[in-house]
């Protein structure tokens, strides 16, 4: 990290100190996410713009909030000391969550006891992903990497600025902005069958020709159990409908370009 910020200072006055092993990050995300923040907080949260951040306090303890929403519903992350992230986060769970989870060898409830609902659930990095491809959210380093522009990701509105000073490779990004013209492009893939493809399968159009190739898959819960990727396919294979062929469980099986994100909480 230290070293692409280094490629990207030209005659600032900032000096770089590296922080990693002393700082952890943890979110939320979710439509109740700011309320319970606002509940931890001093002083006591307000809505953030996305890419918003704020200095405050939780528990006690300093903690830089930042906005981002990267699964789909607002996503709040915490920028906390290391040693203090076991103290949020159990101070967070025993708040809202109901406590910590239960070890095993204890007690379990009874069949017919309906499990207690609280706003907060610790979640893995399996639910967050399958949340972030439905979503339509690329990451740096599993889908991208600086190799790749930023309108080739979809991203470019979300993270790109073409009013500000200038940085390296700025000539080649605003031709690409006026021209919109790209020659590839992150998609998203509904398969057709349940079958789900793997990151790195090649996609091949209905002629068999090789077209680009699969960056993240899941299963998708809110979608029926449908299998939905990301991937980059070459121009002109970008429009919605458009059939595409992906290898999948041992067979050749039939996906569809299908507008991003695959799902949208407010239409629900």
């Amino acid at each position: 990290v230290r070293v692409a910020f280094d490629k990207y200072l030209f005659v600032e006055q900032v000096k770089m100190v590296g922080r990693v092993g002393t700082l952890h990050e943890m979110a939320l995300h979710g439509p109740r996410a700011l309320e319970l923040l606002t509940q931890v907080t001093v002083p006591a949260l307000t809505e953030l713009a996305v890419g918003g951040a704020v200095e405050c306090r939780i528990f006690e303890v300093p903690v830089t909030v930042w906005r981002d929403d990267p699964a789909g519903s607002p996503g709040y992350f915490l920028l906390v000391p290391s040693d203090q992230a076991v103290r949020i986060w159990t101070g967070l769970l025993e708040r809202f969550g109901g406590g910590l989870p239960v070890a095993v060898g204890t007690k379990p409830v009874a069949a017919h006891t309906p499990p207690a609902r609280h706003p907060l659930r610790a979640v893995g990095w399996a639910t967050f992903n399958a949340t972030r491809i439905e979503a339509g959210r690329p990451i740096f380093g599993i889908d991208f990497d600086d190799s790749i522009l930023p309108a080739e990701t979809g991203q470019f509105a979300r993270g790109v600025s073409v009013t500000k000073g200038c940085y390296l490779g700025q000539e080649i990004v605003a031709r690409m902005h006026a021209r919109s013209v790209v020659a590839k492009q992150l998609v998203g893939i509904k398969m057709d069958e349940d079958a789900l493809p793997m990151a790195g399968n090649r996609i091949y159009d209905v002629a068999e020709n090789e077209v680009g190739a699969i960056m993240s898959s899941t299963v998708s819960p809110i979608l029926s159990g449908a299998a939905i990727c990301l991937g980059y396919v070459k121009k002109p294979l970008f429009g919605v409908g458009t059939a595409l062929t992906i290898p999948a469980e041992g067979k050749m099986r039939v996906g569809h370009v299908v507008e991003l994100p695959f799902y949208r909480p407010e239409s629900s």
